[in-house]
């Protein structure tokens, strides 16, 4: 009996963001990078090793304004708008069986508006709790980002935060469908 294995890995990833704010206004940015591969050895016939290697990238530019903030409890709420960038690449490879090598590449890119909130309240002078929900379209039939997460102030104006981050996109267009959510730990400076 012959048993299939596929092999899944990330063979890189990458998070940041970065955000200035100047009172009310704010400005922030939020980047994702991560390629995925999986293998599957089998022993033919038409080809051997086929392969996949799917690449994303993801950017969300967005301008803010807080609406409502009580510095003495350490609670804010802001609002945020902006355009969440996607670039997806997909490399299949198979190796020689009866059939020569093969190999395809294809990629992606669109761009949605997105419109959300955030907020954080504090539990300690040093601990806090925050969140952030967004929803956009555009390019996509529907995007949206859900993150909750608990941090400690390291410094003045610098936090470490442990989080999880659930991002969702329905893109259906030019016979091209990419319908999926990233669901993902998060840990920021």
């Amino acid at each position: 009996m012959y048993e299939q294995r596929c092999h899944h890995h990330l063979n890189a990833g990458f998070m940041g963001t970065f955000e200035a704010r100047r009172n009310k206004p704010i400005i922030a940015t939020d980047v994702q990078y991560s390629n995925l591969g999986t293998e599957n050895p089998t022993p033919g016939p038409l080809f051997s090793n086929p392969s996949a290697d799917l690449k994303t990238f993801v950017l969300d530019l967005e301008v803010g304004y807080r609406v409502a903030a009580n510095e003495e409890k350490g609670r804010f709420i802001d609002v945020l708008g902006g355009a969440r960038y996607w670039h997806l690449r997909a490399d299949l490879n198979f190796d020689e069986g009866i059939l020569s090598a093969r190999s395809a590449t294809g990629s992606m890119q669109w761009v949605d508006g997105v419109a959300g909130h955030r907020g954080r309240a504090a539990l300690s002078r040093r601990i806090f709790v925050s969140g952030k929900a967004d929803v956009g379209g555009g390019g996509a039939k529907l995007t949206y980002q859900l993150f909750d997460g608990a941090g400690i102030r390291v410094g003045k104006r610098s936090s470490l935060i442990a989080g999880y981050r659930h991002l969702h996109v329905n893109y259906d267009r030019d016979n091209f469908l990419f319908d999926m959510s990233l669901s993902q730990d998060r840990y920021l400076v």
